[in-house]
C-alpha cells in the first residue's frame, strides 16, 4: 500500500522529490502519525538497499530486528526510542525525537527503553505493564504509568527511571519535539528545565530518559 510522497508526514527524515511514491505505515505499537514504516527506514533512512523490492527481501528474510524481535513486515511502524538492529553489519540504531521529527542515531547501547502506558494487577502480587512500544511485561508492583523501564536483550528489567521532578526527559511531540532537560514540576502540564530556559508541555509528550 502506497501514497504520494508529497503527502507523507513531515517528520519522516526522507527526501520528498527523489521518488513519487511512499509506503503507508501499517498497524502496530505506534500510531501512524508518530511512526515511519520499516521499509522506508531500510531503503531511505539507513540506505541499506537501493530499492523497496530489495528492502522487502531483506526484511522478509528476518535480517532486521526491532526491540529484539525479528520483524518481517515492511510496513511495520517504527517510533520513538525503538531499537533497530542489523545483525549482518552489527549495527544498532536508536530512534530519537528531534525538532525536525525522528532521528536514527547509531549506538552501542542495546538496551530497550519502554515508557509504561498502562498497568493491571494480576495474580501473586505481580503487575502486568503495557509499554509505548507494544510490549507486555510482568513485574513487581513498584512502577507507575509514565515511568520508563530499561530492558536487556532478553527483556529483563535492568533499570527504572521515574516520572518525577529531577528526572531527565525528552519531549516527543508537539512544537517542542526533541527538547531535552530536567523535569522541574508536574501538574496539569509538565515544566521542563532546559539549557535555554523553562518550557511546558503535556504529560503524554514526556519520555523519561534518566534518573535524577
Amino acid at each position: 500500500m502506497h501514497s504520494k510522497r508529497s503527502s507523507m508526514p513531515a517528520f519522516w527524515p526522507v527526501a520528498r522529490k527523489t521518488k513519487v511514491w511512499a509506503v503507508v505505515t501499517g498497524q502496530g505499537p505506534h500510531s501512524k502519525k508518530n511512526s515511519i514504516p520499516l521499509g522506508v527506514v531500510v531503503r531511505d533512512v539507513l540506505k541499506l538497499t537501493p530499492s523497496l523490492t530489495e528492502a522487502k527481501k531483506v526484511i522478509n528474510e528476518g535480517r532486521i530486528t526491532v526491540n529484539g524481535t525479528v520483524r518481517k513486515g515492511y510496513r511495520f511502524p517504527i517510533g520513538t526510542m525503538d531499537l533497530v538492529e542489523i545483525p549482518d553489519t552489527k549495527s544498532t540504531y536508536r530512534v530519537t525525537s528531534s525538532h525536525s521529527g525522528l532521528d536514527f542515531e547509531e549506538t552501542k547501547d542495546t538496551s530497550i527503553l519502554c515508557k509504561i502506558t498502562n498497568k493491571t494487577a494480576v495474580r501473586k502480587g505481580k503487575t502486568q505493564y503495557t509499554t509505548h512500544n507494544g510490549l507486555t511485561l510482568l513485574a513487581e508492583s513498584k512502577y507507575r504509568v509514565r515511568d520508563t523501564l530499561r530492558l536487556d536483550s532478553k527483556r529483563k528489567i535492568t533499570g527504572h527511571f521515574r516520572f518525577e521532578p529531577g528526572s531527565s526527559a525528552i519531549i516527543t511531540g508537539g512544537r517542542l519535539r526533541g527538547t531535552t532537560g530536567k523535569i522541574k514540576e508536574i501538574g496539569d502540564r509538565v515544566s521542563l528545565e532546559t539549557k535555554e530556559g523553562m518550557v511546558e508541555t503535556i504529560r503524554d509528550y514526556i519520555f523519561v530518559t534518566g534518573e535524577k
